[in-house]
């Protein structure tokens, strides 16, 4: 998990849900915990580049579950920048799953989804 610490008042916590298409049938080797390692190495890679290019990103983790991932952001409260986020994964990620497999077209299925599920005032 990546995370900096600054001193903003309100921060709330969303978790993005994102499944992938499924692509076992590009690449016999894109299967099973090989594709969930690249998946992850992908996403730490992501992770880093969010918090370089948000700054009103605070913390941003994520899960790979069996077809997609699960992703917390940490951000502040009505920073219009979640939406933002969710684009720059999704771009990022396609693009660079479409040059490993040297392919183009869509990776994820179109089903995104966010939602607010804590929010915490700082002091």
């Amino acid at each position: 998990m990546k995370c900096r610490m600054k001193n903003k008042k309100s921060i709330v916590i969303y978790d993005i849900k994102a499944k992938c298409l499924d692509l076992e049938g590009f690449s016999g080797f894109f299967a099973g915990r090989k594709k969930n390692r690249l998946y992850e190495s992908i996403m730490g890679e992501i992770s880093c580049r969010v918090l370089d290019v948000f700054d009103s990103v605070e913390t941003f983790t994520y899960g790979v579950t069996g077809g997609g991932f699960h992703i917390l952001v940490w951000a502040e409260r009505d920073s219009g920048t979640i939406a933002q986020v969710m684009a720059f994964v999704r771009s990022r990620f396609e693009e660079r799953i479409n040059r490993y497999l040297d392919r183009t077209g869509p990776v994820w299925d179109g089903s995104w989804s966010c939602e607010a599920i804590r929010a915490e005032d700082l002091g």
